[in-house]
């Protein structure tokens, strides 16, 4: 069972979310293989940053019963067959992934075909500058305004970093004709350099004052980008992280559902010394 090729089944994409409809469009995706299914929902999400999140459900195609170890594990394979699927869609409809929710789960954002190469456009040409032979300011390397397709870039607003793709940021400094290019940098990340600056700052301070010496250094820790596999859902992505181990999820889902799974089999296990115990 379950080694046929899956039925697929997702939502029109292409139509923009708020297109003839008073609420906010629901999409949907299924998939069935076998006697199990997988359904993903794009729904709206109204956090702070506003768009859509992907909520995903696996289970049995009948109802009666409950579901086995192996059955659940083809029904995850299923899910994630799907999610790659969805996702490939979203890219080719014009979607975009745009900042994470408060449980690490992609915020995805309509923008069109057009706006959507036009990013592309973008994401190429910051791409071309970072690996190109300009020059370098700070952690940024900045090219001439009128080198690099100026018609693409007069309606970015001044001075502005925006994430552009291949894990860069762009910025067009409009009074200097420069265009500034470097690493994207996580919501908040700034504000925790800059806390974390001034936290070992003080640190270094308050015992110097206590010798009644200057402090011999200031110490300042980064982030750093660093790429993994997620040990739960196996996708492989690049994250801006404190040093520290390497990390093994992803998200705070990931991490979750991978806790559920461990804690599932150790009830598992001793259910089975119990019963080998009164045989």
């Amino acid at each position: 069972m379950g080694t046929s090729e899956p039925i697929v089944a997702i939502d029109d994409l292409t139509v923009p979310p708020d297109q003839g409809v008073d609420e906010p469009r629901w999409y949907h995706a299924r998939a069935v293989q076998g006697d199990v299914k997988a359904t993903i929902q794009l729904r709206p999400y109204r956090g702070v940053h506003q768009g859509y999140i992907l909520d995903k459900y696996h289970d049995k195609v009948t109802s009666s019963g409950t579901m086995g170890w192996k059955q659940e594990q083809r029904a995850k394979h299923l899910l994630e067959v799907l999610e790659q699927r969805v996702r490939e869609a979203l890219h080719v409809a014009g979607w975009r992934a745009v900042d994470h929710s408060s449980g690490g789960s992609d915020i995805w954002r309509y923008a069109g075909q057009a706006s959507f190469e036009r990013e592309r456009q973008l994401a190429r040409m910051a791409d071309r500058i970072w690996r190109g032979r300009y020059a370098i300011s700070g952690a940024e390397k900045q090219a001439p305004l009128n080198l690099v397709a100026p018609l693409l870039l007069p309606d970015l607003p001044d001075l502005q970093f925006q994430p552009v793709g291949n894990g860069l940021e762009i910025a067009v400094d409009h009074s200097g004709a420069r265009v500034r290019v470097r690493r994207q940098r996580r919501a908040g990340q700034e504000q925790r350099l800059a806390v974390a600056s001034q936290m070992v700052g003080i640190i270094g301070d308050e015992a110097a004052h206590e010798r009644g010496t200057s402090p011999a250094y200031h110490r300042t820790i980064h982030t750093r980008a660093v790429t993994f596999t997620c040990a739960w859902c196996g996708r492989t992505t690049t994250q801006q992280r404190f040093p520290s181990p390497k990390p093994m999820y992803c998200s705070d889902v990931c991490k979750e559902e991978a806790q559920r799974e461990r804690t599932r089999e150790r009830v598992r296990r001793l259910r089975d010394r119990r019963g080998t115990a009164t045989r």
